[in-house]
């Protein structure tokens, strides 16, 4: 089976970094062999090291030693290599509206399998960068600026929303009231998203069907301040703040057990996405 890589997608399609020593037959990884090979959206190969891997594995909250990482081909079977890579640009093309851009995909699943109802789960890991955004205007001195609460929307009712001031640990009345040349307030996001596929052997289709999607999205936020207080003295400040959102039934193992299985039986078509409320 060959998986079509679709032109038509505006944004970039799926990069996919493969460890294996077999000959790949998709056009994912057409004649590609060796490891750490990551595929951008032209088919170009680029060396990714050990250590990048395992840092945006690490990011993630997956430990390396339990999990191998694989193929979408070996991932997906049938039409859910389709919805896969139609599941990706969606997701893409969301995090696009909010300046993010997917730099590599891993795709990974457990060294060790069997479970006694057969439900597997490939965690796709989307690694997504954000471009420094100064915050603060000319319109008001900094005092002004670290006292903003800041919003990123998450979720349907989720918000990111953060304020240097606390965030620093610093206080508003420090800083002048006043735009000063060269004040700077920026924020640098990024974003891992791991999406856990749920699949399970369909008899009746003879294949194994995808059914359900959960995730969890880890987010750094790098905040770099630089003005000058009220006495005319430097000021640098700067710090990472990390936060970790789910989706509705990602930690419900009785429910996605039952979704699982009840869909199988009833052999209905996939997957149902889980999302953030």
């Amino acid at each position: 089976m060959k998986i079509k890589l679709r032109k038509r997608l505006a944004l970039p399609l799926v990069s996919i970094m493969i460890l294996t020593t077999i000959i790949p037959t998709s056009s994912f990884a057409n004649e590609l062999t060796g490891n750490n090979i990551v595929l951008d959206e032209d088919y170009n190969k680029i060396n990714l090291s050990n250590s990048e891997i395992n840092e945006i594995l690490e990011n993630a909250g997956i430990d390396k030693n339990t999990v191998k990482i694989i193929s979408p081909e070996d991932a997906f079977s049938g039409d859910d290599i389709d919805k896969f890579i139609e599941q990706t640009k969606i997701q893409e093309e969301k995090e696009a509206i909010d300046g993010f851009t997917r730099t590599e995909t891993i795709l990974v699943e457990p060294k060790i399998k069997g479970r006694a109802d057969g439900i597997e789960c490939t965690t796709v890991v989307d690694n997504y960068t954000g471009k420094e955004e100064i915050l603060n205007k000319k319109s008001n001195g900094m005092a002004h600026w670290v006292d903003v609460i800041f919003n990123l929307t998450i979720g349907v009712k989720t918000k990111y929303a953060w304020k240097a001031a606390t965030f620093l640990g610093i206080s508003p009345s420090t800083f002048q009231s006043k735009y000063i040349n060269g004040d700077k307030l920026s924020s640098t996001i990024s974003k891992v998203k791991s999406r856990r596929c749920y699949k399970k052997y369909n008899p009746v289709r003879k294949s194994k069907e995808w059914y359900l999607e959960t995730s969890k999205l880890d987010l750094k936020n790098y905040v770099d301040l630089y003005t000058l207080d009220k006495n005319n003295k430097s000021v640098r400040k700067s710090k990472t703040d990390s936060k970790t959102y789910y989706t509705e039934h990602y930690s419900d193992t009785t429910w996605i057990n039952n979704y699982v299985n009840n869909a199988c039986k009833q052999n209905l078509s996939g997957p149902r996405i889980d999302t953030v409320i």
